[in-house]
């Protein structure tokens, strides 16, 4: 039988915190103002239908405590979703585009950037794949990262910044398979 038993890889994970070290800034806000209180949703990308994108949308508009909901589009190269911008303008927030041909350095760094200043929480809707968010999120003192478990049986890339793993499927394997080989 041909099954992925490894779903986390202790090197990579490694890797992406060194590599957040790495980032030239921190996540002490340069704004003079109070703590943004928002919520900042970070996608791959966000597409028509379906899958991340429709339970972001969800997401913010089912959100009933009054506070701005951001996205952030870490490779986007299509348009955005009319609908997906509905529900983030209804909140007061804001679509922030990376340019999908910078560096995933340059991407992390960025993202790392808009969080500081615009969200209290990132919820992370990516790709398993995904480094950016793994080097962007690094380091100690930034948001509560909250990544959504969207595919359990497959190995990730970036699982050791997530303060809380979001397990939306219903079985309890999510959460057996999470500890037992992601140690999270």
């Amino acid at each position: 039988v041909r099954q992925c038993r490894k779903l986390l890889s202790p090197d990579i994970e490694a890797n992406l915190l060194k590599a957040g070290e790495k980032l030239e800034t921190n996540f002490l806000s340069t704004s003079k103002q109070s703590v943004n209180q928002g919520c900042l949703h970070v996608l791959t990308e966000a597409f028509p239908a379906g899958g991340h994108t429709a339970m972001a949308i969800r997401w913010v508009l089912n959100d009933r405590s009054g506070r701005e909901h951001h996205v952030a589009l870490l490779s986007q190269r299509d348009p955005i979703p009319d609908a997906l911008l509905a529900a983030v303008r209804q909140t007061g927030g804001e679509i922030f585009l990376a340019d999908p041909n910078s560096s995933f350095g340059e991407r992390a760094l960025w993202l790392r950037r808009l969080t500081r200043d615009k969200a209290k929480d990132v919820v992370l809707h990516v790709e398993l794949c995904d480094v950016i968010s793994g080097a962007a999120f690094g380091v100690s003192g930034g948001p509560r990262v909250m990544l959504v478990n969207h595919a359990a049986h497959l190995h990730w890339i970036g699982v050791s910044v997530a303060d809380l793993l979001i397990n939306c499927r219903g079985s309890a394997l999510e959460g057996e398979w999470a500890e037992k080989y992601r140690g999270t």
